[in-house]
């Protein structure tokens, strides 16, 4: 299985990086469900969450309440991007 990156940003993770373990040409929305611990669970990780951006092809992607985001490659989310990842719809 390819490994995908998430740079973990909520709850003050600080861009630490997740490996997470997905199907080769998985939709975000699979990297997303690998990225859970209760689905695939990585010991002194915790799971994907709103605020978090998934690396792929070659984009980024902010896990939002209902989807995911876009962001520029040189995007670093603060506490209100975080906030209104929460809050989309």
């Amino acid at each position: 299985m390819p490994i995908y990156e998430c740079e973990l940003w909520a709850f003050g993770s600080a861009g630490i990086i997740r490996k997470i373990h997905a199907p080769a040409n998985a939709s975000l929305e699979v990297i997303y469900a690998h990225g859970q611990n209760d689905f695939r669970p990585v010991s002194m990780t915790r799971s994907v969450s709103c605020g978090d951006i998934i690396r792929w092809k070659g984009r980024r992607y902010m896990v939002i309440s209902a989807g995911f985001k876009l962001v520029a490659n040189d995007f670093i989310p603060d506490t209100q991007d975080i906030l209104l990842g929460y809050r989309s719809l």
